[in-house]
């Protein structure tokens, strides 16, 4: 990997914190404090951080950390049930003195070689600006919606929701860790990360940006089943007053929950709790809360895109998930950066039959650039859908709504946890 004329590609460990903090309150124009320092000390991936240094002394002062990256290792559930093997990307960041000089690509094209050279099929991430990522060859894969519960919600009734059991804590990673992994194990909806690491795990109870500044201590809310843990949230309560009396807010800042019933136990606790007004909730596309609620109307629902993915293994990623119907077709991929994706891909599956996937030279059914099929991948955006707004061609009479049947998921994709 190449780095432009001035730089140089480095790993750094955690005795250059201050170097790569720097570089990150630079890029995303933040101060922190003492705490929050150490909370990204200790969420940080440094085992998997790279940075682009400068190496030359008319770009700047020799041994800077121009650029920072680092990336969490996890599964992502997929259509069908399967996992494939990802690198999440983050803390991406480059000093504005190094702007405009590749600092950023030459980290991108050295993410993908390194997560490639690991086995990770794709790569994730959430984009600070989504006209970045596009670029790199990301699409948008799973929806956030931001809603407001209010108090206590009505929720639609779901037999033996009741009878499981729930508790209220002071929230600490090493008491509560393991039962947020054991629920995200649990999880079946694709694009779902069923496997943590430490650092992932404990960005989940932090906030190192002080966000909820304002707010109580962080508190967690457990729901259990007779397999264990089937539900978490990780929140906060602001105390307010309005002019009628209390009005508190919940900030609901992760969660995550297996099914409908465990679902309604742990909104019925968190967002009806005395002195509050408010809940606030990020969903994903058909999430089971939204189902669940009596007036949808009522949750003043916005929407903005949520996980980004990065197919880097054609192969891998179209082989680790299953298909909604029999698909026989050639599809043609295009991409710049990791050549070794691009071409014609022959897709055979069956319900019988795990799904197969060769390189051909016979004529492309369908083409498309590997941003467009990150963004199918998990079947939240249909290939027909992407069709009418000439993200794919077709090339064969019907192939578009052949495939796009076949890229159908059951359950619509959503990413429970930031990273």
């Amino acid at each position: 990997m190449t780095a432009p004329a001035g730089y140089r590609l480095v790993s750094f460990d955690e005795t250059r914190a201050d170097e790569m903090l720097s570089a990150f309150t630079w890029g995303f124009a933040q101060r922190l404090d003492d705490s929050g320092r150490e909370e990204i000390r200790a969420m940080f991936p440094w085992e998997r951080a790279r940075g682009v240094e400068v190496a030359d002394s008319s770009r700047g002062r020799v041994g800077m950390l121009a650029g920072v990256r680092s990336t969490h290792a996890m599964e992502l559930r997929v259509p069908g049930g399967g996992t494939l093997p990802a690198a999440g990307l983050t803390w991406v960041s480059v000093h504005p003195s190094h702007r405009r000089r590749g600092v950023l690509s030459t980290m991108m094209r050295d993410h993908f070689a390194r997560a490639r050279a690991r086995g990770q099929a794709v790569s994730v991430l959430y984009a600070a600006e989504t006209a970045i990522y596009g670029r790199f060859g990301y699409g948008a894969a799973t929806p956030h919606r931001k809603i407001d519960l209010g108090r206590a919600p009505r929720l639609r009734e779901v037999p033996g929701s009741e009878a499981l059991a729930v508790r209220l804590e002071s929230a600490d990673v090493a008491v509560h860790g393991d039962a947020v992994r054991a629920v995200q194990r649990r999880l079946t909806r694709p694009g779902s990360p069923v496997e943590l690491g430490d650092t992932m795990v404990h960005e989940v109870f932090s906030d190192p940006l002080g966000s909820y500044r304002d707010a109580e201590q962080t508190r967690i809310a457990i729901v259990e089943d007779s397999d264990g843990p089937a539900a978490f949230a990780v929140f906060r309560r602001t105390m307010q007053w309005g002019e009628t009396g209390a009005a508190g807010r919940v900030d609901v800042h992760a969660w995550g929950a297996v099914d409908a019933r465990a679902t309604r136990r742990l909104f019925e606790a968190v967002a009806d709790m005395d002195l509050m007004a408010s809940c606030h909730v990020v969903v994903g596309g058909d999430e089971t809360l939204l189902g669940l609620l009596d007036d949808v109307r009522g949750v003043g629902l916005k929407e903005r895109d949520g996980m980004w993915l990065r197919v880097l293994d054609v192969e891998a990623a179209l082989t680790g998930r299953t298909y909604a119907t029999d698909i026989d077709l050639v599809i043609g991929i295009t991409d710049a950066l990791l050549p070794t994706n691009d071409g014609a891909w022959r897709l055979t599956a069956s319900a019988d039959n795990p799904a197969r996937i060769e390189r051909t030279d016979a004529s492309c059914d369908i083409r498309m650039d590997v941003s467009t099929l990150s963004t199918a991948l998990l079947g939240g955006t249909s290939l027909t859908a992407l069709h009418a707004v000439a993200r794919v061609e077709e090339c064969t009479p019907g192939a578009v709504r052949r495939a796009s049947r076949a890229f159908r998921s059951d359950q619509h994709p959503s990413c429970n946890l930031m990273f």
